[in-house]
């Protein structure tokens, strides 16, 4: 839950604890769910930041439809709160992260620039900062940039 220190959360911050919006329901995760995805969500974050979202294009499309299906099995195992299901399949893609940055890596693909971070937002976007070599990022990666965007320094 976002606090700013000091600050008492709002009703909406705490109703929002500990829910999980799959399609048009919203739902509490219990906590023997929860724990399977911890893991994963940090696998997730730190190959987010090493790589935008660019990592499941560089890889075979067999690697990365698997990888998208094994994502849709997650969210009906955690629907269905299954938690042998969702420490199976959160393990298996824990292991797909890393099998397509090593596959990606294989096919000659490199990481975003250690001066660039890539956070996810609201709605699953990826937005990434860039301290320096923001043209080389713009060519890498063309689509997306604004005028807002072309800040050289955060």
């Amino acid at each position: 839950m976002a606090n700013q220190k000091g600050r008492r959360p709002t009703a909406k911050q705490i109703a929002a604890k500990g829910k999980f919006t799959v399609g048009e329901r919203t739902e509490p995760i219990p906590a023997a769910v929860w724990g399977q995805l911890e893991p994963l969500d940090r696998v997730a974050r730190e190959m987010t930041e090493r790589w935008g979202d660019a990592l499941p294009s560089l890889v075979t499309p067999d690697l990365a439809g698997k990888f998208e299906a094994a994502y849709e099995a997650l969210k009906e195992a955690i629907v269905e709160r299954d938690v042998v299901r969702t420490n199976k399949i959160a393990t298996q893609l824990m292991a797909g992260w890393k099998r397509m940055e090593a596959e990606a890596e294989g096919a000659g693909h490199k990481p975003l620039s250690p001066h660039a971070w890539c956070v996810e937002v609201d709605g699953g976007k990826i937005v990434c900062f860039a301290r320096q070599g923001c043209a080389e990022l713009r060519k890498r990666y063309p689509s997306g940039w604004s005028t807002r965007s072309r800040m050289r320094r955060v």
